[in-house]
């Protein structure tokens, strides 16, 4: 278990601006996929928005996040795309005593993963040596294909990647898919793995 003072350092050298701090105990990271939707953490989970949520994000859309994320516990919420609060995301994140970072767009959002569960969980023993040759698979198999990524993630996580057909979703989770509007299939896929990991591995 870690404390966001721990993970603050962490967040600020991947180039994350602190908004609002905090000190509250860290149990997990999740990759959040989506802001309108409630996630059904434990509480202590970190959420960490992917780069597909943040684009054209407004006001209103980060106030209905923090909300969820308070609702849920999070000690701490950071997002691309999000370099000021408004007023009412400031009160909804002070009621929930919960801190909040702005993502770099340059930010290596795997890396920060990986280093986010390392610190949280230190007694990690091999889950986490697991989920770095997990990560290198993907990374080898990119070259050959969208196909072969899938397939290489399939193997890590013991569940099946496809496509996610354009236009229409097929009713998966979007932990499960590859959408049209990630930024690519080796980040996102191993950004999902690591997430998933993360709270459950312990």
């Amino acid at each position: 278990m870690a404390s966001v003072t721990d993970l603050a350092p962490i967040l600020r050298e991947s180039g994350a601006v602190e908004l609002i701090g905090g000190d509250g105990e860290v149990t997990g990271v999740r990759l959040v996929e989506s802001l309108d939707d409630q996630h059904p953490d434990a509480p202590g989970v970190a959420w960490i928005g992917s780069r597909s949520i943040s684009a054209g994000v407004d006001d209103y859309q980060v106030d209905i996040a923090l909300r969820n994320a308070v609702d849920a516990g999070s000690p701490l919420v950071a997002l691309f795309g999000v370099q000021r609060l408004s007023a009412t995301a400031e009160r909804i994140a002070g009621r929930g005593g919960m801190a909040i970072f702005g993502l770099d767009a340059a930010t290596d959002l795997v890396e920060l993963l990986l280093a986010l569960v390392r610190e949280v969980r230190i007694d990690r023993g091999h889950a986490l040596d697991q989920l770095i040759a997990a990560h290198a698979g993907i990374q080898r198999a990119e070259p050959s294909g969208e196909a072969a990524v899938l397939r290489a993630a399939s193997r890590a996580l013991g569940t099946e990647f496809r496509p996610w057909p354009s236009g229409a979703g097929d009713g998966r989770p979007p932990e499960l898919v590859v959408t049209p509007d990630r930024s690519g299939p080796v980040e996102a896929l191993t950004a999902t793995l690591v997430s998933e990991s993360s709270t459950s591995i312990g």
